[in-house]
């Protein structure tokens, strides 16, 4: 009784929950991205990188803060660092790669004006923030010496939604799932477990349950 449109919104909702399962070890086994190698070739697909040289400053900004736009399709961080330049004792510049830190904004005031864990030229503290100009944007603290070159980032994407569109009411082109294709009957089983829940009484509560029931 559902039409192909309902369906695809049906099998999209399951996928993207699927990730966050993966990713974040919402899972029977607690287990999340790169615990296993299972977790890894589950969401492999989906791993980018990306690397950004244009940093901006506004009034917004934290002491030594500069803003860097993530790509459109960020949806979780992996891993990061920073390629920086700087001056050395012999007045060469120089450039080397250094760590990037995520930290929350609640321990930020207390790690800035921490001597054992402020930025310093082998580390850069990364803040969480809204949009600018419509691009989603990390801040990076940094000591105010060196030079920020280019911040380097590998990251989970948003996965296009996937779409049987030859079959709507009006075609369509098909858009194939991007996930790993071990994953697909998986998606389509707790699909339709969701479907009959939504169309039956509940015979089965689902939804607390294909969370630790897809493996």
């Amino acid at each position: 009784s559902f039409e192909p449109e309902e369906i695809d919104v049906l099998l999209n909702n399951e996928m993207f929950k699927m990730i966050e399962q993966r990713a974040y070890g919402n899972n029977l086994k607690r287990e999340s991205l790169e615990e296993t190698q299972k977790r890894t070739d589950d969401l492999r697909n989906l791993i980018s990188s990306t690397t950004v040289s244009t940093f901006t400053t506004t009034s917004a900004n934290k002491p030594n803060g500069k803003f860097v736009a993530l790509p459109a399709n960020y949806r979780h961080a992996m891993q990061e660092d920073c390629t920086i330049s700087y001056t050395d004792c012999n007045n060469v510049t120089q450039s080397k790669v250094i760590e990037v830190v995520p930290t929350s904004l609640d321990r930020y005031n207390k790690i800035i004006r921490d001597p054992f864990n402020k930025p310093y030229d082998e580390l850069i503290i990364r803040l969480a923030h809204g949009t600018i100009g419509g691009s989603e944007v990390f801040e990076l603290i940094t000591d105010g010496v060196y030079t920020l070159t280019n911040y380097n980032l590998r990251y989970i994407k948003t996965p296009v939604s996937m779409r049987y569109g030859t079959t709507y009411s009006t075609a369509t082109t098909d858009v194939q799932c991007e996930l790993a294709e071990h994953l697909h009957r998986e998606i389509v089983e707790a699909t339709a477990k969701t479907a009959l829940e939504t169309i039956a009484s509940p015979r089965f509560q689902s939804n607390s349950q294909i969370a630790t029931g897809t493996e």
